[in-house]
Parts: C-alpha cells; structure tokens; sequence
C-alpha cells in the first residue's frame, strides 16, 4: 500500500497536476464568492511547517498519517462539509485513504447519523448531549453518549459506498477504539463477528477498549457482556475504525445546535481527543454563539481560550485553524451582523494562538451574502444551515485554502534549496 501511494504520489508531482484540479471545471459559476481571497491565514511559523512537513512524508514517501479533527455544530455533525474535505484529501494521495476514523451511532442517540455510514442498533437506550444545559452527564470528545441498562443491546456501524449519484470511498478496518464508560459498575463490550479472531486490550486511563482483528473488516457490530454480578450499566462515547495504512484521517465532531460552552461542559474531552494524535485541530464553532441576542466577543473569546486550552492539553504542538462563521440571518428576517463579529474574533484568536483563519464569511461574499446562496440553491431557506450542493462547495472552497497554503510551503522549501 505504502510503495503504491508512493508511486502515485511522486507521478503526480512530477507532472505538477496533483493539486491542479483545486476545483471542478465548473467551480467559479458563482459570481458573488470571493476566490481571490480564498487563502489560509497563518500567524507563526512551527505549527504549521509541523503539519506541512508531515504532508511532505505522505506526498513525497508515501509514509505516515496525517490526523485531522473538525469540530463544530449541525454544520460537522452532518459530514457533508467535512465530509468533502475528507475525500478531496484522500483523493489528492491515491490509494493512501487512511481510514475512516471517528464515527458515533447518531441513530441510537435519535438524531441525523452522516451520510457515509448508517449506524443501528437493539435495545433501550437513553441519550446526552452537550447542548443540554439541564443535564448532567458525563461526556467525551464527542459531546454526545448514549447509555443502556440493556444487556441485550448492540450497536452496528456499517459504511455507505453510495448516496444518490455520491460514491464513497470504502473503508476497511483492524483496529477499533470503543470509548466508552469502564468502571467496576460498566457492562463488557465485545465483537459479534465470532468468523474474525481478535485480541482485546483495555486502556482505562485513556477510557478506551481496544479491538485488533485478525482480518479485515467492513461493518462493525459490537454487543454487550456482563462480567461481574454487579455490572448493570453501559455507555458509549465514540468509536475509531482504523488502520496502518498511510494517508489522511479527516475525525468530524459535531453536534446540532453546538456552541464553544458546550464543548466545554465535556469533561473527557482532552483525555480522549489526545488518542487521536491530531495534526490540525479546526474550529467551526460560532454560528450558535453569535445567534444569541446577548453575543459578547469577549466572552465568546473567553469561552474559546478554556476550549483551546483543553485541545492544548491533549494536543500541544497541533495546529490549529479557525473557520468564520457563515453569512446567516436571525430567524429568517434580519441578517445576523454578529457574523462581522465572531470574524474579527477568530482573527485575534489566530495571532493569539499563533493558529490560522480560513475567513468563509468574506469568501462566500460577506454580510448578507447568503440570500445569493439561496438563490442559487447552496443555502437552506432558514438562511443559517447549507444545501447539500452548499455544503460539499463549502468542502472544495476549504479545501483549495489549504492546499493554496501547502504549496506556499512547497515553494520555499523549493526556495531554500536553489
């Protein structure tokens, strides 16, 4: 696998196309977005030359995996946006996909599960979020659990290769995290599959039940297993499907309805983000806060640096990339200036925290920009949330900031040898 991405990736370069198909053939049709401004803004040089260099490894060698987690509200939960950033970064190193990564049973929580997998399950189960101010329940990096006293239950993730004329990669795993609650109190987790051997491992410290198969799986289905008389609970944070094999790994979190404080109310948050070893962190968390009558820029700064500060915990030298909010209106009547706000935020968090922006309200067209992206069918009729055709635009425009921002990194690297 490593020597065919290699390949692959080492004729591109050479024929310089690999990141010329930035955009479909037909991608500047809208005359309202802003391309020429379409570019990353990093502030300090050792995050990000971190994070480039690893990409050198996987381009140039075919070697190594390059973590990235997304986190945000209903925008990241549906992993349309994300989704599509996913694919184009697999694409752009043939053969070397990665794996999928983190995946949640949305289903058992009785919320919209991704498009690119189904999840389903048996049983009774409750649910918590971290948008729920009332409750009080123990919550991951997910911001979501589902929990049984069920011994009955069982949860199955299985991959969709194709959604409408959309086809998805297929992902295979060997390995599998569990995040999941572990005290003495906790039911067992175990495979169904009796056809695959695996050897389990238990990392209580991380909070995790580790699965490594002696085969190749496609579809997953775990079931519970009481061990001690007095087991009579369990709980779900959320599952890694993973493997060896180089490439990127594109993590989406999301949450409907999600803003910076509910991220903060996640008290394994930092111990379990720091199992996905990630590269890049990005922030896509605002569009709630800034929909507050009461939006005040210092506390939503406030909010961010507690959060940042738990992604420093687990993730020290990952970089980290704000995207502005969307141009949205409140309640479909009055454009929502707030967004002008939380962009001049994000800005002073970038210098601050030497991080980078990827300014996606002046890039779809700035303050009141989003009726043209209705018009044309990118934007729901709520003037908040995009259409499917919105957000997989949103995907290929993010991803062209990127990659813009790589082959500046190239360029000096160029540069430094002539």
């Amino acid at each position: 696998m490593k020597k065919i991405c290699w390949l692959i990736g080492m004729i591109c370069l050479a024929g310089g196309f690999l990141f010329a198909q930035e955009y479909p053939h037909d991608f500047k049709r809208y005359p309202f977005v802003q391309y020429d401004i379409n570019t990353l803004e990093t502030f300090g040089n050792h995050p990000y030359e971190a994070l480039f260099r690893k990409m050198d490894s996987l381009y140039f060698y075919g070697k190594g995996q390059v973590n990235i987690v997304h986190i945000g509200g209903s925008h990241i939960q549906a992993d349309i946006w994300s989704g599509r950033l996913r694919e184009r970064l697999q694409e752009s190193v043939p053969g070397c996909n990665g794996g999928r990564g983190l995946v949640f049973p949305f289903s058992v929580a009785k919320t919209n599960n991704p498009w690119n997998y189904k999840s389903k399950y048996t049983g009774s189960w409750s649910a918590c979020r971290n948008v729920q101010r009332s409750r009080d329940c123990q919550l991951g990096m997910t911001g979501i659990e589902v929990e049984t006293n069920d011994l009955n239950a069982t949860v199955r993730i299985i991959p969709v290769q194709l959604v409408g004329e959309t086809e998805y990669p297929s992902y295979d795993f060997f390995r599998v995290k569990v995040f999941c609650s572990l005290d003495s109190a906790s039911y067992g987790i175990i495979p169904s599959d009796t056809t695959a051997t695996y050897i389990q491992r238990t990392d209580t410290t991380a909070g995790y039940v580790e699965f490594t198969f002696s085969r190749f799986l496609d579809t997953l289905d775990l079931k519970l297993a009481r061990l001690d008389t007095l087991q009579n609970h369990f709980t779900l944070f959320g599952i890694t499907l993973e493997t060896n094999d180089p490439g990127f790994i594109y993590h989406a979190i999301g949450v409907n309805g999600a803003s910076v404080p509910s991220y903060l109310r996640c008290g394994l948050f930092s111990k379990e983000l720091a199992m996905l070893k990630p590269d890049l962190v990005v922030f896509s968390i605002g569009i709630n806060d800034a929909y507050e009558s009461d939006f005040s820029p210092a506390r939503y700064e406030q909010n961010y640096d507690s959060l940042i500060t738990m992604v420093r915990e687990a993730a020290p030298n990952a970089a980290i990339l704000f995207t502005t909010n969307n141009d949205s209106y409140k309640r479909r009547r009055n454009v929502n200036r707030n967004g002008l706000l939380v962009k001049d935020a994000m800005e002073r968090m970038a210098r601050r925290y030497q991080a980078g922006v990827w300014d996606l309200f002046s890039v779809m067209g700035g303050l009141d920009s989003i009726r043209q992206w209705e018009k044309y069918g990118l934007a729901q009729h709520d003037k908040i949330h995009f259409t499917r055709t919105g957000y997989v635009y949103v995907g290929d425009l993010m991803y062209s900031a990127i990659m813009k921002a790589y082959e500046a990194h190239l360029g000096k690297e160029e540069g430094a040898h002539d």
